[in-house]
């Protein structure tokens, strides 16, 4: 194997590793959504992953160490990637949560920024609930007079 087919299959085991982190957050509340397949099949499209090679994010040993990228750059890409699936479908569980900072820390990030950012996206979905009942009650207005 040449050196330049080593560092593909290396980074591809990477993007697996990558990969099988946000299938485990996706898992982590014991049940996985739809949004949440499909952000990491959009994912693995992205990176260039066959059908075939998605087939191994399904393989994951019991005892698998978390992936931890190796710079800081990668690092804040993976945590974003990480709060984004614990998110997608809508809800954020406290297991999701939980392995989420455990991920923060084993990468040198302070866990803080994940309660900062289910704090957000709790406001976001606040404000957006806050939105629709205000839209229905004039909606509603318009239709009674």
């Amino acid at each position: 194997m040449t050196e330049k087919q080593e560092n593909h299959t290396g980074e591809k085991r990477q993007q697996i590793l990558r990969l099988q982190n946000m299938l485990a957050i996706a898992l982590a509340d014991g049940k996985i959504t739809n949004e949440e397949i499909q952000y990491i099949i959009n994912k693995a499209r992205k990176a260039g992953f066959s059908t075939q090679d998605l087939q191994m994010l399904t393989n994951i040993p019991a005892n698998l160490e978390p992936y931890i990228p190796a710079t800081n750059k990668e690092k804040e890409e993976h945590i974003k990637d990480l709060m984004i699936i614990m998110a997608v479908d809508g809800t954020i569980s406290s297991e999701e949560m939980g392995l989420c900072k455990f991920l923060a820390i084993k990468m040198g990030i302070n866990p803080d920024i994940v309660d900062h950012f289910a704090a957000q996206f709790t406001k976001l979905k606040e404000q957006e609930e806050e939105r629709r009942r205000i839209g229905f009650k004039i909606k509603g207005d318009r239709n009674e007079k």
